[in-house]
């Protein structure tokens, strides 16, 4: 299963820092790397599982002002999926 991605930050363009650049180099740093989806409870979110990055492209889109920026979006693919009791 693969996931595409959108990158951290709100305003102007994407960066490779921060968590972006911690989603890009997970392996090399060996942390493992989860991925959660906000649920419709406020406050909320479940955990889909462990994940590995497998890409990313940048590609043109909006911030949150509506101004054009590049936005940095990750292919991560599952490693491990959460189990269902």
């Amino acid at each position: 299963t693969q996931f595409s991605y959108t990158g951290e930050g709100q305003l102007g363009d994407m960066e490779m820092a921060r968590g972006n650049r911690a989603i890009h180099q997970h392996v090399i740093d060996h942390r493992e790397l989860h991925l959660f989806e906000k649920t419709d409870r406020s406050g909320h979110y479940r955990h889909l599982g462990q994940f590995r990055y497998v890409s990313h492209q940048v590609q043109q889109g909006s911030d949150a002002e509506g101004d054009k920026r590049s936005q940095i979006v990750f292919t991560l693919e599952l490693v491990e999926p959460v189990a269902i009791a």
